[in-house]
């Protein structure tokens, strides 16, 4: 388990849940989703690689140092909804109510981990 490692990665996951949104609201102005394999596979390959590491390394921080109030079910739901928005940004038909509420839900708890680890 390396802590700057999964520093590093969930700084990362913030940065592409801000990236999601942005797309998301691009998308939703121009009205016409992107080409799947061109656009959409590659970016989500990308967050999917990057999921898959820091879900390995933050399980086994939380099982080593039990941190107050995170616990690995929520880490899952994280991945899940993370890579959810990775594939619903680039559709126009996305329900943005659910999406922003999706990327609400990254945002606490990946910034929650950060401050769990700079503790």
């Amino acid at each position: 388990m390396n802590k700057e490692l999964i520093r590093n990665d969930t700084v990362r996951l913030l940065q592409y849940n801000k990236e999601l949104m942005e797309i998301f609201a691009n998308t939703l102005k121009e009205d016409v989703p992107s080409d799947f394999h061109s656009v959409v596979k590659p970016y989500a390959d990308q967050v999917f690689e990057l999921t898959n590491r820091w879900n390995e390394q933050v399980n086994i921080w939380i099982k080593k140092e039990r941190p107050k109030y995170l616990h690995p079910n929520q880490i899952e739901n994280t991945i899940e909804n993370i890579t959810t928005v990775a594939l619903q940004a680039f559709y126009p038909d996305t329900r943005p109510k659910r999406f922003k509420e999706l990327i609400r839900s990254n945002e606490y708890i990946l910034e929650s981990i950060i401050q769990k680890l700079n503790d």
